[in-house]
């Protein structure tokens, strides 16, 4: 691995700034994609794994303190009991020996040979639980579920945090609240519960009358401990719920380049909104009090469309004495680095391209004292 103290470009607090540096996993005995799609961190005893979908047709597990590929399983796609009915979409360790694999319509927990052992109807579950807290039929109808893009980090043991969605409908108008979020628990028999949280789009973003943030509506997250840290692509503001209890605080995570507020628009077409920042997933480290965020500045030409001088950064928040370490990781032009994840108090991120189907790079940004 190797490591420079970065500094340009950056603003940082009296005694920290970030260390940039470079792992890489081969798959030389494999054929797959490294584009890593929705990856996942997983925690199995005392081995932390990321998980990607290879394609359509295998599961890749990375052994992340070795950074070696530990195992790919191959899937099936078919009419069989034990092969996956629909696309896979998103792939998770459910124990050393099963996983569970996402997909639009329902949920398969797999054995490390590849076959189905259970299928979980995940609608039925959101139906049920929605019924529960009592949305009514025609909202019920208009609900999706499923993770949302970007690094999942699920440290528990068959439990795993899902996004309800509503779609984004032009010029719908009297939509009820709904909840956002659902904890799909898993136990060693493969029986799955659904439980909806009582976490509601929040009220500090007032929307007017015909007006909405489409389909940026729905946030992005990720998990650390009993943490549930949620925010929205057009806000700087970050949401903490904590899953055992209850317990709610925010803190906004405000960059100094481009905007960290984007008001809501007229409710009239499809799509997200055209913001001038974009907020990725917000990452927290429970043990170190530190919040990561990653803004996009957005540039865009004459006809909307965002060019290469877009640029990323990161930015490292204090949970106690708020201070800041930011760092410029780079223009569109430069480099494109998404899939933020933290591992052993580190943000690590892969190329959008990647360079190779041989190995897959993975960029690493670690506080250090100066």
């Amino acid at each position: 691995m190797l490591g420079a103290c970065t500094k340009n470009s950056a603003e940082h607090s009296t005694n920290l700034a970030f260390v940039e540096g470079r792992s890489e996993i081969t798959y030389l005995d494999y054929t797959i994609s490294t584009k890593c799609p929705s990856p996942t961190i997983n925690s199995v005893g005392d081995k932390t794994y990321m998980v990607f979908l290879g394609g359509e047709s295998s599961i890749v597990v990375n052994d992340l303190e070795k950074m070696t590929c530990d195992r790919v399983i191959n899937l099936s796609l078919g009419d069989s009991p034990d092969q996956l009915q629909h696309k896979p979409s998103r792939a998770y360790m459910l124990d050393a020996n099963h996983y569970v694999v996402e997909s639009l319509y329902d949920y398969y927990v797999v054995d490390s040979t590849g076959k189905v052992k259970q299928v979980i109807d995940i609608y039925d579950l959101l139906r049920k639980g929605l019924q529960k807290a009592g949305l009514s039929e025609i909202a019920i109808e208009k609900m999706g579920i499923w993770s949302r893009n970007g690094v999942m980090n699920h440290p528990v043991k068959g439990e795993i945090f899902l996004n309800i969605v509503r779609p984004f409908i032009p010029g719908m108008t009297g939509y009820p609240d709904f909840p956002q979020f659902a904890k799909l628990s898993i136990d060693s028999d493969f029986n799955a519960d659904l439980e909806i949280l009582p976490l509601y789009f929040p009220a500090e973003f007032s929307i007017e009358k015909g007006k909405s943030y489409k389909n940026d509506e729905n946030p992005g997250y990720s998990c650390s401990g009993d943490w549930l840290v949620y925010n929205y692509p057009f806000s700087s503001l970050v949401f903490f719920y904590n899953t055992k209890t209850g317990e709610q605080k925010q803190l906004a995570a405000n960059t100094s380049h481009g905007s960290n507020h984007m008001a809501a628009v007229e409710n009239t077409n499809r799509g997200g909104l055209k913001k001038s920042t974009s907020f990725s997933e917000a990452l927290y480290d429970e043990q170190r009090g530190k919040l990561y965020v990653s803004p996009v500045i957005n540039v865009r030409d004459e006809a909307g469309k965002v060019t290469d001088n877009t640029s990323q950064y990161l930015i490292a928040y204090d949970m106690v004495s708020e201070e800041k370490t930011e760092i410029h990781v780079g223009k569109r032009s430069e480099r494109r680095l998404h899939n933020n994840f933290l591992y052993r108090h580190s943000v690590y991120m892969t190329p959008y391209y990647p360079f190779s189907d041989e190995k897959l790079d993975l960029v690493e940004f670690t506080l250090m004292k100066e």
